[in-house]
């Protein structure tokens, strides 16, 4: 009967941390996505202020250019 109670110490022990082993998997998982989410969005961002940076010229003649 006591060896049955130490096998399950150790069985606890053993479900215990692969449960803290797989929330922090999932953690480091969410915490790499915002990273990369963060990332993404900073790069759209400077592509459409490069995009959107020209003088009212340049946005005339364009106007222009496409209504013909």
């Amino acid at each position: 009967m006591k060896n049955l109670i130490k096998n399950q110490k150790g069985s606890i022990t053993i479900l215990v941390i692969a449960s803290i082993l797989f929330i922090l998997i999932v953690l480091v998982n969410l915490f790499l996505w915002a990273g990369n989410t963060t990332n993404s969005q900073s790069k759209e961002i400077e592509l459409i202020q490069e995009e959107y940076n020209v003088t009212d010229d340049e946005m005339t003649e364009a106007y222009l250019n496409a209504i013909k």
